[in-house]
């Protein structure tokens, strides 16, 4: 009776061992998941990588309206105000890009080169929170002038933050920073362009 048990046993193990349906969908579960994750990644990083250069190639065309004192002046047509300047930065980006919410333009304006230097504070605290405490000073003729900007990029493929997080082993602050604690979480990525120049002699006529 026994031998008859582990007869079948035997019989019914090799039927395991001979069949191979639904090896297929097993291996794509293993690496579907990953897969399908880096290739969204690397679509939404290579957004976020046009976007940037965008920004840096915008503030470099806006900026010149400062440095030849078009906005101070409101020379044609131009304003001077922070909002006219900002929707100078987001250009063409409106199509794509929340400016109105999520774009912070900081301009200062500075005596000399070296007062840069320690006077242009970190736009996220060391508790992770975003300050936002942008400003608009673009300066008289010949004074130095910074131009940051930062846009809050609101993550779509799940929980790539925290996987910024992780790699970034240097500690360091890049441009693609995941804001991890604070007020925005790891859903966001803080993108960042910036140009520093010396105002031309331009005259407002007084």
């Amino acid at each position: 009776m026994m031998i008859s048990i582990n007869r079948r046993i035997r019989r019914l193990m090799n039927c395991f061992k001979r069949s191979d349906d639904g090896v297929t969908a097993v291996e794509f579960a293993f690496i579907g998941g990953p897969f399908f994750f880096m290739l969204f990644a690397t679509f939404e990083f290579g957004i976020m990588l046009f976007v940037e250069y965008a920004l840096a190639q915008n503030i470099e065309t806006a900026g010149r309206l400062i440095r030849t004192g078009q906005v101070q002046m409101g020379a044609n047509g131009h304003q001077s105000t922070s909002d006219y300047f900002k929707t100078q930065v987001c250009g063409k980006l409106n199509t794509v890009l929340d400016c109105s919410s999520n774009l912070y333009v900081d301009v200062r304006n500075f005596d000399d080169f070296s007062d840069i230097d320690g006077n242009l504070p970190d736009p996220v605290d060391t508790s992770g929170n975003f300050k936002g405490n942008d400003q608009y000073n673009p300066g008289a003729a010949g004074k130095i002038v910074t131009v940051r900007v930062y846009y809050k990029w609101k993550l779509s493929v799940p929980f790539l933050g925290k996987m910024i997080d992780l790699t970034n082993s240097t500690g360091r602050k890049s441009s693609f920073d995941a804001l991890e604690h604070g007020n925005l979480g790891r859903n966001y990525m803080l993108l960042s362009a910036a140009t520093t120049f010396r105002n031309e002699p331009f005259s407002d006529g007084s």
